[in-house]
């Protein structure tokens, strides 16, 4: 394979902890196979030395300053067809003047970002700007692609909030016929999305491809204790806590089974207060772990026993979280959302309706740990499941390979 020249264009990696539980590993075996030459972030602050990626890295500095040819090239071939294509959709969704001037600030953001890149690619050889996100980068990196006529190629990652509807304001994503038609690949992390985007783009299917996420994993004994004594139960949430993780029917579930459970959360909990209340004389002990690193979570999860991992988000891609608990041999309860089923099946844990109500998933969840099944072979069974779908240096191997533009796909 010859080696490619990237620019890993990211939201803020390697700086602070934004996107390590999906980079990290990634950028270990991209970096076996290419050089990324340079990492540019939209967000800065402190490099985490940890970060895999130790190479040159960059924050984006707004310039602010286009020739007048080339911002006549702009509007003439970006804006003018962006509006045409784009009008009839701003009249269906009744989309206010304020959120279209929105838009069109945005469209003049990503000229400036890539005037940037230009400048990037003018003093190094660059193969592929790796958009990690179907969003900012993705689209300054296609505009980039139109008026600069190079031949770097884009390829960016697509995850849940760039694709679902109901995380846009607008109601619909108003960039995507341009990143659709300009990118040289996109890359869903779930077939469940991948099939929904080929149903409205079909005309790019060959540029739209799966290759799923990872984790850091092999098939070996479990640790922790495979027989818990006692009668206190044992389940972990991980996810930030907001209105999208549904996480107080959660604690309407727990505190329903009259059970003694002990549930630890971590994740950003500002909303702590309102979880605790609502436990507040119950039998559910609530354990708020706050924000971990992701090795030190795993190595927690490796050597902690719980029954289950439960997640009753109303909308996931597909869940590094739900990877290293099933990495670790935990299986999982999750609501039917997204890509979800994509991890959570038989051999894997219990998949409920995403729209079910507290008594029902109490019903759920009593059943589950009252005749817990997940021992022995059977929680083996999860972890090897995790290791034939989502182990990170398969997964990334693979990945890496797009990048070679000897391969024809």
């Amino acid at each position: 394979m010859i080696r490619k020249n990237l620019v890993l264009l990211t939201k803020g990696y390697p700086f602070g902890f934004s996107e390590a539980s999906f980079l990290d590993e990634e950028i270990k075996i991209i970096l076996e196979n290419h050089n990324i030459i340079l990492s540019v972030a939209i967000n800065g602050g402190e490099r985490r030395s940890e970060r895999s990626y130790k190479g040159e890295s960059l924050v984006y500095q707004p310039n602010n300053v286009v020739s007048l040819g080339l911002k006549f090239k702009f509007y003439i071939k970006i804006v003018l067809p962006f509006l045409l294509n784009i009008f009839p959709k701003f009249m269906v969704y009744k989309t206010s003047s304020q959120n279209i001037k929105h838009v069109l600030s945005q469209l003049l953001k990503y000229l400036d970002m890539a005037i940037y890149l230009e400048r990037i690619r003018g003093s190094r050889r660059v193969d592929y700007f790796y958009s990690y996100w179907l969003d900012h980068w993705n689209m300054a990196a296609c505009i980039h692609k139109v008026l600069f006529k190079t031949e770097v190629q884009v390829i960016s990652r697509a995850h849940r909030f760039e694709l679902v509807k109901e995380t846009s304001k607008l109601g619909f994503f108003p960039f995507h016929p341009i990143q659709f038609k300009c990118s040289d690949k996109i890359v869903f992390i779930s077939t469940t999305l991948r099939d929904h985007y080929l149903s409205l783009y079909p005309a790019f299917e060959d540029k739209m491809l799966f290759h799923p996420l990872g984790v850091k994993n092999g098939v070996k004994e479990l640790n922790g204790n495979d027989s818990p004594e006692g009668s206190e139960y044992g389940v972990v949430c991980i996810s930030d806590i907001k209105p999208i993780k549904n996480l107080e029917l959660v604690a309407k579930a727990l505190r329903g089974t009259g059970l003694k459970i002990s549930w630890f959360h971590f994740g950003a909990s500002k909303d702590n207060d309102i979880l605790l209340n609502m436990l507040r004389g119950s039998s559910v002990s609530y354990h708020n772990m706050g924000f971990w690193e992701n090795e030190k979570l795993q190595e927690f999860l490796q050597n902690s026993f719980f029954h289950f991992l439960i997640n009753t988000s109303r909308s996931e891609g597909v869940p590094v979280s739900m990877m290293e608990a099933i990495s670790c041999g935990i299986p999982i309860v999750a609501t039917n959302v997204g890509g979800v089923n994509e991890l959570v099946c038989d051999e894997t844990g219990i998949l409920v309706e995403g729209d079910i109500d507290s008594s029902a998933l109490t019903e759920v969840i009593k059943e589950a740990l009252v005749n817990y099944k997940f021992l022995g072979k059977k929680r083996m069974r999860v972890k090897e499941f995790a290791f034939k779908y989502f182990n990170a240096q398969n997964n990334y191997t693979a990945f890496s390979k797009l990048f070679n533009s000897e391969i024809i796909l």
